[in-house]
């Protein structure tokens, strides 16, 4: 999961909802064919790596949200939201 990817294309002005989008795109293609248990290990292991060094903060989390949630559907935000939980606890 690319966090800062993700933060990084939100927070920039010269960088566009094209380039969120491809972020985006690039994501899942790395994510087909794993289960959803699998998918909730990565991110939680990957966003607690990164916080642990320095390199995630909350304001890239919710960045982070800001940026995929337009993306998902109703259901799709509502496990977005459940994981934003359990990254900010």
């Amino acid at each position: 999961m690319d966090f800062k990817g993700f933060a990084k294309n939100n927070k920039s002005k010269t960088n566009s909802e094209e380039d969120v989008r491809r972020v985006y795109e690039d994501t899942v293609k790395r994510s087909k064919g794993k289960s959803q248990a699998q998918l909730m290990d990565d991110i939680l292991r990957q966003a607690a790596k990164e916080k642990s060094e320095g390199r995630l903060t909350d304001k890239d989390l919710q960045n982070f949200y800001n940026s995929v949630a337009p993306m998902l559907s109703a259901e799709q935000v509502k496990k977005l939201k459940e994981i934003m939980n359990l990254l900010n606890d």
